[in-house]
C-alpha cells in the first residue's frame, strides 16, 4: 500500500524524473524504460515512465486488475485464480526451454479523490496454492504503479516499478536463484 507522501514523490517523478542510477534500457513514444543492479544480486529492477494521452487509469486498471480480461490480450497467460485475503495465483508461460512460471501475490488497489490510482502487487506465500511439478514459484515479485489522469482527463501518467527473480538463467553465464529449468 502507498502512503500519500509515496504517491507525491512518483506523481513528482513522472514530472522531473530521478533517474540518477538508472540505465535507459529502452524508450518507445511516450514511455521510457530504465533499470538498474540490484545491490548484492545478478538481478535487475525496472522503472517506466511514462504518458497514455488517451487511456484513462480506469482502463489501465482493469488491464491490471482483472485477470479475466487479461486473458483476452495476454499470450503469455496460462491460468488464474483468486485467493483469500486479496491474495491471487498466476501462472505464466516462459520462452522454452524455461518450465512455467507461478506467482501468489497480494494485489491492492487504492483510490484517491484527485483521480490518482495507484496498484501494489507483491508475492506472498499462501497454503492454498501449493507449489506444482514443472511449474517454477517466483516467490520475490514486486510491481507498484500510480496513475496520474492527465490534466485533459482523457489519458494518464504512469510510473511504474517492477522486480523479480525468476530463478532463471539470465544468460550464457549467470543463473539466477535456484534454476530446475530444462537445459
Amino acid at each position: 500500500m502507498f502512503t500519500r507522501v509515496q504517491v507525491q514523490e512518483a506523481i513528482a517523478e513522472m514530472k522531473t524524473p530521478d533517474v540518477t542510477s538508472w540505465d535507459l534500457f529502452s524508450q518507445v513514444a511516450n514511455f521510457k524504460v530504465y533499470r538498474r543492479s540490484v545491490p548484492n544480486s545478478p538481478l535487475k529492477e525496472y522503472k517506466v515512465l511514462g504518458t497514455y494521452p488517451d487511456l484513462p487509469p480506469r482502463y489501465l486498471l482493469r488491464a491490471y486488475t482483472d485477470l479475466d480480461y487479461r486473458k483476452t490480450w495476454d499470450p503469455n497467460m496460462i491460468e488464474w485464480k483468486a485467493l483469500n485475503n486479496s491474495r491471487l495465483h498466476y501462472v505464466a508461460k516462459f520462452p522454452w526451454p524455461l518450465y512455467p512460471r507461478d506467482y501468489v501475490y497480494e494485489l491492492r488497489v487504492q483510490e484517491f479523490d484527485d483521480g490518482v490510482v495507484c496498484v501494489n502487487g507483491q508475492s506472498h506465500g499462501d497454503e492454498s496454492a501449493p507449489e506444482k511439478s514443472g511449474v517454477v514459484r517466483v516467490d520475490d515479485f514486486r510491481q507498484d504503479i500510480v496513475m496520474q489522469p492527465t490534466p485533459d482527463g482523457k489519458g494518464c501518467q504512469v510510473w511504474f516499478a517492477y522486480y523479480e527473480n525468476p530463478k532463471a538463467s539470465v544468460d550464457s553465464k549467470l543463473h539466477v536463484g535456484s534454476t530446475v529449468d530444462r537445459e
